[in-house]
C-alpha cells in the first residue's frame, strides 16, 4: 500500500492534526471508508457510499466542507498519484532543477548546479547538514606586506621602534605614541634636558645661512644685548646720541636745512599751522581753506568780512592781473578810475545853435565824440522843440459813433566804435538803446452837436514813462481838437530816451534817429491824428558855413569842420550793422548834435 518517495534534498513536512513530521515517504492509508488509488501522477481518494455514516470533512486554508470525494490537483510545482490507496505527492524540485540565475560584480550566469571555487585566498567547504564554509588564508598565514617611509620594505609582522624621543605601546588593540616633552598642565615648561636630549634643534636660516644646534646662543651686537632670567630671554637696545640731517623743500618760512638729535625731534608749528601726536603719528592741521585765510579780516569802505579766498573784479575802469603770486591793477583811462554817470559832449554848452530835424524816413544825426573814461549811463538827453497841434473836424452824418486814434514816435539810439586794421574806416555798433512817446484821442459822438473828447500822452522822463490823461465834452457844429490842452509838453524841451550802458574810455560815434507810425478808425476822422504834442527839431551847436575837400577832388562837400558831424541815410538810426564813416554826410552850418549821458539813480 502506498508508495515511498526519496527527496535528494532534506525532507518532505507532513502535518496531521496536532502532529508535524518530517518524512521522506508519505504513505496513503485505506481505512474502512476511505481508500485511495494513484494513477501515474495522479492520487485519488474515494469512500464508499454510505460507509462510516456519511461525507468526510475537509479543510483547506480558511474554508472547510464535507464532502463525499476528494480531488488532489497538480499545481506550483506539485502533483500527486494513487496507487491503490495509497496517494503520492512529489514536486518538480525534488526530481529535476530548472537554470537559476546568479550574479557577480564580473557578470551573472545560470545554474543547476552551484559550485564554490577556491581562489584569491578564500576557500569554501560544507559541514554537517546543508552548511557551506569559507575561510581565508590571511587567517592562518600571511603572506609579505609592502610598506613606505623614506624606504620601503616589506613584512608579514609590522613593528613600531622607539627613536628621537618617541616610544610607541599597543593598549587593547589600539597604537599609542608618546614624545619626552610631554606637558603635564598647559602652563608646564619643557626641561632643558629633555629639549636637549629628546628635542634636538634640526635648523636655523637667518636668510643668507643657517645652522644645525641643540645650543642657540644669542650675540650682544650693534648695541643690541640678551639676558636669560629662567625661561625667560630679554633684548635691551642702548641708544647713543645720532646726529640727522634734516631738509625742507616748497615754500618754507625757515632755513631749508638743519640737523638734530635722533633721539630727540621736535615738530614746532608757526602761524595759523598746529602740530599734535596722535597714535604715534604727527599731525599737521591749518584752519578751512588751506592757506591760513580763513581768519584774515578784510574791510573795504564800512564793510569787513573774514575771508578765506578774495576776487578780485574788473569795474569801473579799473582791472587786474595775477602774475604768480602778483596782484596788478591797471586803470583804463585817466581820472583815477572814477566812473563817470554823466557826460556832455559838448562841455561849452550850445553855440550858433540851428535847429536840426530828424528825417522819420531817411535821415538820423551823426556825432563823433570821446570818453575821457568810463562811464555807466541810464538815459541819454537832447533838447528838442515841442509843438501842439489842433485841428477841427466837420462833423459826420453818423448821429453816434466812437472813434479812436493813436501815433507812436520810436527813437532809436546806437553807439559805434572805429573797427581796426584793413577795416579802420569803418564803424561798429558796441552800444544801443531805445524809447516810445505815444500820444492818443478818442471821440465819442452823442448827436450832431454833442459829444466828448478824452486825450492822453505817454512820454519819458529820465528814461522812465509819464503819463497824461484828459477828458471834455463840447457841445458843437463840428468836433474841436484844440491846442489848450497838454500845453506842458510844449515848447523848448529835455527828450530822454532810455540807454542803460557802460562805455569803457575811448573814441565813438553817436546815430540817432525817429521813426513813426499811426492809426485811426471811424468814417470820416482820419484827420484826429494832425492833434496832439510832438516832436518839431532838436538843436545843435554850428559854425561857419564852410566845407572843405580833399586835395585833387572837386568835391568840395564831402567833410565839413566838424569831423564825423552830420547826418547818416539810414531810417530811424536803427540799424546796428557796421557802415563805413564816409556815410556820415556834412550839411549847411556844420551842425553837431549836443546830447548829455546821465544816470538817474
Amino acid at each position: 500500500m502506498g508508495n515511498n518517495y526519496a527527496f535528494g534534498v532534506g525532507s518532505l513536512v507532513v502535518s496531521g492534526g496536532t502532529q508535524t513530521q518530517a518524512l521522506s515517504n508519505l504513505t496513503f492509508d485505506n481505512s474502512p471508508t476511505v481508500t485511495f488509488g494513484l494513477d501515474g501522477a495522479i492520487l485519488t481518494a474515494s469512500a464508499a457510499a454510505g460507509a462510516g455514516g456519511g461525507s468526510v470533512n475537509f479543510s483547506a486554508g480558511t474554508t472547510s466542507g464535507n464532502l463525499d470525494s476528494v480531488v488532489f490537483s497538480n499545481s506550483n510545482g506539485v502533483s500527486f498519484g494513487l496507487n491503490g490507496s495509497t496517494i503520492t505527492g512529489s514536486h518538480n524540485a525534488l526530481t529535476s532543477q530548472s537554470n537559476q540565475a546568479l550574479s557577480g560584480q564580473n557578470g551573472s550566469f545560470t545554474f543547476q548546479t552551484a559550485s564554490f571555487s577556491n581562489a584569491n585566498g578564500i576557500s569554501f567547504g560544507t559541514s554537517a547538514g546543508p552548511a557551506i564554509t569559507a575561510s581565508h588564508n590571511a587567517l592562518t598565514s600571511q603572506s609579505n606586506q609592502a610598506f613606505s617611509a623614506d624606504a620601503s620594505s616589506t613584512f608579514q609582522t609590522l613593528t613600531f621602534q622607539d627613536s628621537n624621543g618617541i616610544s610607541f605601546s599597543n593598549n587593547a588593540g589600539a597604537i599609542r605614541l608618546t614624545h619626552a616633552l610631554q606637558f603635564t598642565s598647559n602652563t608646564s615648561a619643557i626641561t632643558s634636558a629633555a629639549l636637549h636630549t629628546s628635542a634636538a634643534l634640526r635648523a636655523i636660516y637667518d636668510g643668507a645661512n643657517s645652522i644645525s644646534t641643540g645650543t642657540i646662543r644669542f650675540t650682544n651686537a650693534n648695541g643690541v644685548s640678551f639676558s636669560i632670567n629662567g625661561q625667560t630671554i630679554s633684548g635691551s637696545v642702548s641708544q647713543s646720541n645720532q646726529q640727522m640731517t634734516m631738509f625742507a623743500t616748497g615754500n618754507t618760512t625757515q632755513s631749508s636745512t638743519g640737523t638734530s638729535n635722533a633721539s630727540s625731534l621736535i615738530f614746532r608749528g608757526e602761524g595759523v599751522a598746529s602740530v599734535g601726536i596722535t597714535g604715534g603719528s604727527v599731525v599737521i592741521s591749518v584752519p578751512a581753506g588751506g592757506g591760513g585765510l580763513t581768519n584774515i579780516n578784510i574791510s573795504a569802505g564800512t564793510t569787513s568780512q573774514n575771508l578765506s579766498n578774495i576776487v578780485f573784479s574788473n569795474s569801473n575802469g579799473v582791472s587786474f592781473g595775477l602774475n604768480g603770486s602778483t596782484i596788478t591793477g591797471s586803470v583804463n583811462a585817466a581820472g583815477g578810475g572814477v566812473t563817470l554817470s554823466s557826460y556832455v559832449n559838448m562841455p561849452g554848452g550850445l553855440w550858433g545853435t540851428s535847429a536840426v530835424t530828424f528825417g522819420v524816413t531817411s535821415l538820423s544825426s551823426a556825432v563823433a565824440f570821446e570818453m575821457p573814461q568810463a562811464g555807466s549811463f541810464s538815459f541819454l538827453r537832447i533838447p528838442v522843440l515841442m509843438t501842439m497841434a489842433s485841428t477841427t473836424i466837420a462833423t459826420i452824418a453818423s448821429a453816434t459813433a466812437t472813434a479812436p486814434m493813436g501815433q507812436t514816435s520810436t527813437w532809436n539810439i546806437v553807439i559805434y566804435s572805429v573797427n581796426t586794421g584793413a577795416s579802420s574806416r569803418s564803424l561798429l555798433s558796441v552800444a544801443s538803446g531805445s524809447g516810445t512817446v505815444n500820444i492818443s484821442a478818442r471821440i465819442s459822438i452823442t448827436n450832431s452837436t454833442q459829444y466828448s473828447v478824452s486825450l492822453a500822452y505817454s512820454g519819458l522822463v529820465e528814461g522812465n514813462g509819464t503819463t497824461r490823461t484828459t477828458q471834455y465834452s463840447i457841445s458843437n457844429t463840428n468836433y474841436s481838437f484844440t491846442t489848450n490842452q497838454f500845453t506842458e509838453f510844449s515848447s523848448n524841451r529835455w527828450l530822454d530816451v532810455p540807454f542803460a550802458n557802460s562805455l569803457a574810455a575811448g573814441q565813438y560815434w553817436l546815430v540817432m534817429g525817429r521813426s513813426t507810425s499811426s492809426s485811426s478808425a471811424g468814417a470820416g476822422l482820419t484827420a484826429m491824428t494832425s492833434w496832439g504834442p510832438r516832436y518839431s527839431n532838436h538843436y545843435a551847436g554850428t559854425m561857419g558855413n564852410l566845407l572843405f575837400g580833399i586835395m585833387g577832388s572837386t568835391n568840395m562837400t564831402s567833410i565839413g569842420v566838424h569831423i564825423g558831424a552830420g547826418v547818416f541815410s539810414t531810417a530811424g538810426g536803427g540799424t546796428t550793422s557796421a557802415f563805413p564813416m564816409s556815410a556820415i554826410s556834412s550839411t549847411a552850418s556844420n551842425p553837431m548834435m549836443y546830447f548829455q549821458l546821465l544816470r538817474s539813480a
